[in-house]
C-alpha cells in the first residue's frame, strides 16, 4: 500500500511542478528523507513498504521547494527555502502575501490515498505557479511578515495552552475543596495566582484560612 502512495506522490510532484524545472531552472530529486548528524540526507527509495518519510525537492542555489510526505502518519508538509537557513511554510509565504489560499488549505489532513495525494499537490502547484514571482524570489519584507505572523500564531498556541492548564487546574482545585484537601487546593492554584479568576483566588484564600486554622 504506502509503496503505491509513495510512488504516486513522486510520480505526481515531478508532473505538477515541472514548471519549476521548464521556468525557473531548477532542478527535482527525489528519495527517501534521513537525518545524520542534524544533517539531511536524501538517499534513493529502494521500494520499501515501510513506515517511512519521502521528499521531492525543486531546487536551484539553494532557494527550494521542498513537499515531504511522512508514511507513518499520512502528511504531507510544504516548504519553501530561501537559503539553507531560511525555512518558511508554503502557507505561511502565501498567507503573508495576502494570496488566496482557499483552494490548497485542504480540509484533508491525512492523505491515505492516490486521489488526495493528486488533489494535493496538483493544487498546491496551480497556486504556486499562478504566484511564482511573489513565492519564488527572495522578498525580505515578505519573510519578515512572515516571521511576525508565525511568531503571532506561536504566541496564540501557547497563550490558548496556558489557559486550557489554568482551566484544568481549577477543576482539580475544586474537587480538592469539596474534600477538604485544603493543602492540595494551595498547592495546585497557588503557582498560577496571578492569573486566576476572582472565584478561584477567593477559593485559595479559604484553603490557606482553613490550613492557619488547623496549625
Amino acid at each position: 500500500m504506502r509503496k503505491d502512495l509513495i510512488q504516486c506522490f513522486f510520480t505526481t510532484a515531478e508532473r505538477v511542478f515541472r514548471f519549476l524545472e521548464n521556468d525557473h531552472d531548477f532542478h527535482f530529486l527525489c528519495g527517501t528523507l534521513n537525518h545524520t548528524n542534524n544533517y539531511k540526507i536524501i538517499k534513493p527509495y529502494r521500494g520499501t513498504d515501510e513506515s517511512i518519510s519521502v521528499i521531492t525537492r525543486f531546487e536551484k542555489d539553494g532557494h527550494a521547494l521542498e513537499l515531504i510526505y511522512d508514511t507513518e502518519f499520512f502528511i504531507i508538509d510544504r516548504f519553501i527555502y530561501f537559503s539553507p537557513f531560511e525555512r518558511f511554510g508554503l502557507m505561511e509565504l502565501l498567507e503573508a502575501a495576502k494570496i488566496d489560499t482557499t483552494s490548497i488549505d485542504n480540509k484533508t489532513k491525512y492523505f491515505h490515498d492516490q486521489n488526495s495525494i493528486e488533489h494535493m499537490l496538483s493544487t498546491t502547484a496551480e497556486v504556486l505557479k499562478s504566484n511564482s514571482k511573489i513565492v519564488l524570489r527572495r522578498d525580505d519584507l515578505l519573510m519578515k511578515r512572515a516571521a511576525i505572523m508565525r511568531e503571532a500564531r506561536l504566541e496564540q498556541i501557547i497563550r490558548n495552552k496556558y489557559a486550557e492548564t489554568i482551566e484544568h487546574i481549577c477543576t482539580m482545585a475544586a474537587k480538592a475543596f469539596l474534600e477538604k484537601n485544603y493543602k492540595s487546593v494551595v498547592m495546585l492554584l497557588m503557582p498560577y495566582q496571578a492569573d486566576l479568576p476572582k472565584s478561584e483566588l477567593k477559593k485559595l484564600e479559604l484553603a490557606k484560612a482553613q490550613l492557619r486554622k488547623s496549625e
